[in-house]
């Protein structure tokens, strides 16, 4: 069982330490993790720099057309990560510096070519808010949720290539992307089968092992993928295994010292991935247990 106050110290240490490594005043970069570091902080109910905006709005005043600024950014990914940040800020991401970011990500046509997780991020994107997308829009609500369910493998996973096999996170954002849509026939009987799937291959101590190690952001995915259902991880007896659960695993990865989380058990603090997951994960539920809306659910 998860011990609250541990919980509680676990989230609001990593939430400083995002709070004062997150220079918002340097020049944005494309791939920087700012974006990330600005959804936990406004999630977590911290207020974020204008700085922000200003640098993310005088990066894009650099380019005469939205196309000049897609050149740029190059994987389609960069401007759903950049609108995910921004509208957790309060922007919004139809009007930035005269860009639409927004359309940048129904209409693009070279969606597929990033694969899987652009439809994943472009969805989660789109639905921060009740941005409006035509019907007829290349990457239109409904083609990215047809897509995404046509990618489900047959044992209910998700994967970024056949070659590669089942892919744990990218299953658990599959979910989340489609966690709004759970009253759809279509959409509930593919996030079911994703579900059993994960439930399935999780270890006795509550964890997952991808890759050949232990992994501190699959359990960050997976806790987010239930808490995007308005399920408490905690509760979900399909995930509470004989030596723990998901949050009780998780917090096997924090470092006391360091305030951050370690990628896999024997490993060190790390604090490009799965420090920043962690970090979203536990806001994350901690939300839920506050009763106010998911991460990626900005509609508050």
């Amino acid at each position: 069982k998860l011990d609250q106050d541990q919980f509680i110290v676990a989230k609001n240490s990593v939430v400083s330490y995002t709070s004062k490594s997150a220079d918002f005043t340097k020049e944005y970069e494309v791939g920087s993790s700012i974006d990330w570091k600005a959804l936990t902080l406004a999630r977590s109910g911290e207020s974020i720099p204008k700085s922000y905006g200003y640098k993310i709005r005088d990066f894009v005043s650099k380019y005469s057309t939205t196309q000049e600024l897609e050149e740029k950014l190059g994987s389609a990914t960069e401007a759903q990560r950049m609108t995910i940040g921004l509208t957790a800020a309060g922007y919004d991401a139809t009007n930035i510096a005269g860009h639409n970011l927004v359309a940048s990500i129904y209409s693009n046509s070279k969606l597929k070519e990033a694969g899987i997780n652009a439809y994943i991020y472009g969805l989660l994107a789109l639905d921060t808010k009740p941005y409006e997308v035509p019907a007829s829009a290349v990457n239109s609500r409904e083609n990215i949720i047809n897509w995404i369910i046509q990618s489900q493998l047959v044992d209910g996973s998700f994967c970024y290539a056949p070659e590669w096999g089942s892919d744990i996170d990218l299953t658990a954002m599959a979910i989340q992307a489609l966690a709004p849509y759970y009253d759809r026939t279509d959409v509930k009987a593919s996030i079911d089968k994703a579900l059993a799937w994960l439930s399935k291959i999780q270890l006795d101590n509550g964890g997952y092992e991808a890759w050949g190690s232990e992994s501190c952001e699959s359990l960050s995915q997976v806790i987010c993928a239930l808490v995007s259902l308005g399920k408490n991880p905690e509760e979900e007896t399909d995930f509470i295994k004989p030596n723990g659960t998901l949050m009780t695993h998780l917090l096997t990865f924090y470092d006391k010292e360091n305030g951050g989380f370690k990628h896999s058990p024997e490993g060190t603090v790390d604090f490009n991935f799965a420090t920043p997951q962690a970090a979203y994960a536990l806001v994350a539920y901690g939300r839920l247990l506050e009763g106010k809306t998911f991460l990626y659910n900005m509609s508050d």
